[in-house]
């Protein structure tokens, strides 16, 4: 089933999402780690309604995941000053 989720993410469009149905994901299932380093964080996912569909859903954890890289990212150049 996941593949099959994975596979529908990347059919989605972007004029097929509805910009009003907000969710955010938190991606820290086992603490939220760099730059943060909060062991005790958990993962979230805010602002479902009877209304989100699986596509939301999966758009938000594709931002998560994206937002996430570009976190560690802007850390490691913080860190070595480039």
């Amino acid at each position: 089933e996941c593949s099959d989720l994975a596979q529908q993410c990347d059919d989605l469009k972007d004029d097929e999402l509805d910009v009003n149905d907000r969710v955010y994901f938190v991606t820290a299932f086992s603490g939220l780690y760099s730059p943060y380093w909060r062991n005790d964080a958990r993962g979230l996912i805010y602002g479902l309604t009877m209304h989100t569909e699986k596509k939301t859903i999966c758009r938000a954890a594709l931002e998560a995941t994206c937002f996430r890289t570009c976190e560690i990212i802007d850390a490691m150049k913080q860190d070595t000053m480039q």
